[in-house]
C-alpha cells in the first residue's frame, strides 16, 4: 500500500460504504456516491477507448460543472493527468494553453465550444458536455466537430476500477491505484487575468460575471456569455503559459492538512462557489468532501444573492470562498436575514496580498459564524497557514500557525535573489521569462533569521507541489531543494503567530 492514496481509491471505497448518500447537487441534477463512481469509470473506459494512457493530459475548459470532479477521479484511475483552465479566455489562448499542455482530451461547455475546436500537432479528441441544463446551445459546438459527451461515455459499463497492479481480489481492496502526477494547475497571465474577471464587471459587450451567474441560475444566458472571449480578446499572453504541477501525494496531503487542522468530516454538505480552475476552488476541502462520500452542492458561477439562498436551502455545512467571495456577501442586501443556522465550517482563503481584511472576519462573527482564515498559493495546494476563530479574533492580521503536515522557516531575504517569480513577491510578475539574470540558489544560502525579525517565508511538505511543468528554470529558481520560496515577509511572534510585512 502507498503513503498516500489516489483520491479515486477513495470515492470507490466511499461508494462500496454508502452507494446511496447524496454526493453532487447542481441545480435540478443530482449524482448519488455510487453514480459518481459509476460515472467515473464509464468516463474512464471512455478515455481509454480514445487513446488515454498514463501520463496523458486531459484538459477540461468550462464553468464549474460535476464533470470537474468525475474528469478528474476518472483521469485518476488511468494515471491520466487533469488539467482545468478557466472558460473566460479567447480561442487564441486557449489554444496557447492547448500548444503548452499538449492535451489528448478536450473536454468543454457549450459556450467555450462555441469558438471552436483546437489545432493540436497530435490527436486531440473534444467533447462537450451535453447534459449542462444551465448552458448555452449546442448546435455550435457540434458545428465545431464535438462529441457529445454523455452520448459518448454512457453506453459503457462501468465495471472498469483503475489502471493499477491487480496483486489479488478486487473485492478485497487489493487493487493499486496509479500514483504520480495528478493535475496541471495553469498559471498564465491570461488564465490569471481571466480568472479575475469573474468576480468584477467585464467589458459592456459582456456582461457582468454577476450579471451573468444571475442569469445562468434562472436557466438562461448572460448578456455576451455566448462569446467567451469578451474583453479577454484585447489581452495577451505574451508571458507564456505556466501550469504547476500536482501529485496524487500532493492532493492527499492537502486533504489531510484541511481535515487534521479544520475537523470536518466526510458528513459535510460543501458549497463550491469559486472557479474550479483556480486551487482554492479545485484542491480545496471540496474535492475530499466529494471523494469520501460527502455531498457537494456545485454552483456554475457565483453570484451574492443565489449563494446565500443556495447556503440556506441545501443546509451547507462548509463553505471555503476566497475573501471577495465573502465580502460581496456580507455587502449583500440579504445577509443580514440569509439563514446560515447549518453552516460550521466557515473557511476564508487569501494570499497575502488579498488576505480577508480584520473587518470582514468581525463581520463574520457578528453573524455568529467562526471563520477560520487559510493563507495559501497554488503550490501549497490551499494549505499553507491557518488561524481558527477561538484562536484568531485578536489576531485579526496574522496569518496563523503552519498547517499540521507543513514545515515552515523564515530565512534572510538579503541572502536570496529578488525574483518576481515567486507567488507573493512585492514586485510579482506574470512575465517572469523576461526577467533574464535570475539564477537558483543552493539550501545551504537559507538561513533563519532571529525570533521577531521578519524575513522569507519558505514553505515544504508532502502536499507542497515540486516543480513546474516542462520549466526546469522557474522551478529552480522558485524551489531551493525542497524548500518552496514564497516571497512573502513575515514576521513570528513569541506565542508562534505569524505575522504578514508589508514593505
Amino acid at each position: 500500500m502507498h503513503d498516500a492514496m489516489n483520491f479515486a481509491q477513495s470515492l470507490d471505497h466511499a461508494a462500496w460504504m454508502h452507494p446511496n448518500r447524496s454526493s453532487i447537487t447542481y441545480g435540478v441534477q443530482h449524482w448519488t456516491v455510487g453514480e459518481s463512481a459509476q460515472t467515473s469509470r464509464r468516463i474512464a473506459q471512455l478515455l481509454i477507448q480514445v487513446g488515454v494512457a498514463r501520463g496523458d493530459r486531459v484538459m477540461m475548459v468550462a464553468h464549474n460543472s460535476p464533470y470537474h470532479f468525475l474528469v478528474y477521479i476518472a483521469c485518476a484511475r488511468l494515471g491520466a493527468v487533469f488539467v482545468p483552465v478557466f472558460w473566460r479566455q479567447s480561442a487564441a489562448q486557449l489554444q496557447e494553453i492547448v500548444n503548452f499542455i499538449a492535451p489528448r482530451v478536450l473536454v468543454a461547455d457549450a459556450e467555450v465550444a462555441a469558438l471552436g475546436s483546437m489545432d493540436s500537432p497530435g490527436t486531440l479528441t473534444h467533447f462537450v458536455i451535453d447534459d449542462d441544463p444551465l448552458s448555452g446551445p449546442l448546435a455550435p459546438a457540434l458545428a465545431n466537430g464535438y462529441l457529445s459527451f454523455t452520448a459518448a461515455y454512457t453506453p459503457f459499463s462501468g465495471a472498469f476500477l483503475a489502471d493499477g497492479d491487480q496483486i489479488g481480489s478486487e473485492d478485497l481492496n487489493q487493487v493499486e491505484y496509479p500514483t504520480g502526477l495528478a493535475a496541471l494547475l495553469v498559471t498564465s497571465a491570461c488564465e490569471n487575468a481571466a480568472a479575475n474577471m469573474w468576480k468584477r464587471t467585464a467589458a459592456p459587450d459582456s456582461g457582468s460575471a454577476q450579471q451573468e451567474s444571475s442569469s445562468v441560475a434562472q436557466g438562461s444566458s448572460a448578456p455576451g456569455e455566448n462569446s467567451i472571449g469578451g474583453s479577454s480578446s484585447a489581452r495577451r499572453c505574451d508571458a507564456g503559459v505556466h501550469a504547476i504541477e500536482l501529485t496524487h501525494a500532493n492532493m492527499w496531503w492537502t486533504a489531510r492538512n484541511l481535515r487534521t487542522d479544520i475537523e470536518y468530516s466526510n458528513m459535510e454538505t460543501a458549497l463550491v462557489a469559486s472557479p474550479m480552475s483556480q486551487f482554492m476552488g479545485f484542491s480545496s476541502a471540496a474535492l475530499d468532501v466529494f471523494a469520501s462520500g460527502g455531498h457537494i452542492v456545485l454552483m456554475r458561477s457565483f453570484d451574492a444573492e443565489n449563494t446565500l439562498d443556495v447556503l440556506a436551502r441545501t443546509r451547507v455545512t462548509l463553505f471555503f470562498g476566497i475573501a471577495e467571495i465573502w465580502q460581496a456577501l456580507v455587502e449583500s442586501t440579504q445577509w443580514s436575514s440569509a439563514d446560515l443556522s447549518h453552516l460550521r465550517y466557515v473557511l476564508v482563503g487569501g494570499t497575502i496580498a488579498d488576505y480577508p481584511s480584520p473587518s470582514l472576519v468581525a463581520a463574520l462573527g457578528a453573524r455568529g459564524l467562526n471563520p477560520i482564515t487559510v493563507w495559501g498559493v497554488a503550490e501549497l495546494s490551499a494549505s499553507g497557514t491557518l488561524l481558527p476563530w477561538d484562536r484568531g479574533f485578536d489576531h485579526l492580521e496574522s496569518i496563523g500557525y503552519p498547517f499540521m503536515y507543513n514545515q515552515v522557516r523564515i530565512v534572510d531575504s538579503a541572502a536570496l535573489p529578488e525574483d518576481p517569480a515567486l507567488p507573493e513577491s512585492p514586485s510579482f510578475s506574470e512575465s517572469p521569462a523576461v526577467t533574464g539574470g535570475l539564477v537558483s540558489v543552493g539550501e545551504d544560502a537559507l538561513s533563519d533569521v532571529q525570533p521577531g525579525e521578519a524575513g522569507e517565508l519558505v514553505v515544504r511538505g508532502p502536499a507542497v507541489s515540486r516543480r513546474y511543468w516542462h520549466d526546469e528554470d522557474l522551478t529552480a529558481r522558485v524551489y531551493i531543494g525542497s524548500w518552496l520560496r514564497t516571497g512573502a515577509r513575515v514576521r513570528v511572534d513569541a506565542n508562534g503567530f505569524l505575522w504578514p510585512v508589508v514593505p
